[in-house]
């Protein structure tokens, strides 16, 4: 079977749809009964609701990847970028992937928010791209950072990208 390759444009239209079922997806409480009951068995269906929509999400996620290693680079520093770590994951290789949700579910994270508030990233920029092969290419990336005291020092980011299973995904992160 065929991948569907999409664009930066598909990947933000798709993050938006999965947005939108979780803040549409509100559980009602049962009237007459106990507020905090009702919050407990609230919270417990909409926990189970998120947990279905995000093995649903990652699922789908498997069906598209980056038609480019320029474009797995760019998906990844804008989801560094945003603090938005489905971006970061859908354009990772399995491993990548793995150890990303272990990390997740370490941290006691229940969202796939990244990063922290200061330093935040202001800019992105691939410097610099080395072909490998045909199928292994390194992006590095420099990302601009501030904080509410101004401009900081930036940091740099060397992606490994490999063409596989007709996609390109990151296999490394230095």
């Amino acid at each position: 079977m065929k991948r569907t390759m999409i664009t930066v444009v598909s990947w933000t239209l798709i993050i938006s749809a999965i947005s939108m079922v979780y803040f549409l997806n509100i559980i009602e409480r049962k009237e007459n009964e106990p507020f905090v009951e009702a919050m407990v068995s609230d919270n417990l269906l909409v926990n189970n609701k998120i947990i279905e929509h995000i093995g649903l999400a990652e699922e789908a996620l498997k069906e598209f990847g980056a038609m480019s290693s320029e474009e797995a680079a760019k998906l990844w520093a804008k989801g560094m970028m945003t603090r938005n770590g489905v971006l970061q994951y859908a354009v990772m290789n399995k491993e990548l992937q793995q150890d990303f949700k272990n990390h997740l579910s370490n941290e006691n994270n229940t969202s796939w928010v990244t990063g922290t508030s200061s330093p935040w990233i202001t800019s992105y920029e691939i410097i610099d791209q080395v072909d490998v092969s045909s199928k292994v290419k390194l992006h590095k990336i420099k990302f601009n950072l501030a904080t509410a005291e101004g401009n900081e020092k930036p940091v740099y980011n060397t992606l490994t990208i490999m063409y596989n299973d007709n996609k390109w995904a990151i296999s490394s992160i230095r």
